[in-house]
């Protein structure tokens, strides 16, 4: 399981980086990099969970298209993890023969059901 904390905070320093570019680049004012750093503190509590994160992170581009950067991490990191941790399992389970408890793991990990 990933540190929760850590997570937010890489997260959140990917946002400042992508606002420190766009105010310096004159990609947008400051009133939207005020925007975007308020939707990321509503979006991303402190008490938010690692399901949430990989939930609610890869949609940010939607609104706030400047946050694709952001997007992209979750999304690699997501299928990192699932590499890393699910899918071990889910080739155990088929070794086991154990094909629809395989397919379960891995239906629930892609509709991110998993918190990891």
């Amino acid at each position: 399981m990933i540190n929760v904390i850590n997570y937010r905070k890489k997260l959140f320093g990917e946002v400042i980086r992508t606002i420190k570019s766009g105010l310096e680049s004159g990609k947008f004012t400051s009133q939207r990099a005020r925007e975007i750093a308020r939707f990321m503190l509503n979006n991303l509590p402190k008490n938010i969970n690692t399901r949430e994160i990989f939930i609610k992170v890869p949609k940010f581009a939607d609104q706030y298209p400047e946050l694709v950067s952001v997007s992209l991490v979750a999304r690699k990191d997501y299928e990192k993890l699932v590499q890393e941790k699910i899918l071990p399992q889910a080739q155990k389970l088929i070794s086991e023969n154990r094909f629809a408890e395989a397919t379960e793991l891995m239906q629930k990990a892609s509709k991110k059901e998993i918190n990891l």
